[in-house]
């Protein structure tokens, strides 16, 4: 065969076999890695969901994991009868103050007033701090914030 001839005839089979190729392709159903570079962050969607589930499931073996209607009562009027000067949080540190996540390192934060104290009940493997104009219930052991009360 004519060597002009083998070359039109391996492009001619080859330009009909690109349209067939992507239906062989593998889905691949979201589960790749992603890439670091390109915002991937090499974590896949399983090892998100696989974090979350051990963070819900801390959170869920922590203690009674809220501030009840009494104690909310409780906090408001004392900081009503006695109120404190609060510096607001600059806004990207006010929103990680939050239920299910952990206190921000560095974050001043000040025990609550004895009187107060006194008329709460004593939470083993918890405390009551306030950061900023937000009173949460922290776990000791891990600083995850069980549950946050806004003063304002």
């Amino acid at each position: 065969m004519h060597p002009i001839r083998m070359i039109l005839l391996v492009a001619a089979v080859a330009t009909a076999l690109v349209p067939v190729a992507p239906a062989f392709a593998d889905p691949g159903k979201g589960h790749g890695k992603g890439h670091p570079v390109f915002g991937g962050g090499g974590q896949g969607q399983d090892d998100r969901d696989r974090r979350d589930a051990a963070a819900g499931a801390v959170l869920g073996a922590a203690v009674a994991a809220f501030i009840s209607p009494q104690e909310r009562d409780t906090i408001l009027r004392y900081f009503r009868q006695y109120p404190v000067s609060t510096a607001g949080l600059p806004p990207g540190i006010a929103k990680t103050v939050a239920r299910g996540k952990p206190l921000p390192p560095g974050i001043a934060k000040k025990a609550l007033p004895g009187p107060l104290l006194a008329d709460l009940p004593n939470r083993d493997g918890a405390e009551y701090l306030r950061v900023g104009a937000t009173v949460v219930l922290v776990a000791a052991a891990t600083g995850l914030i069980l549950d946050a009360l806004d003063l304002d």
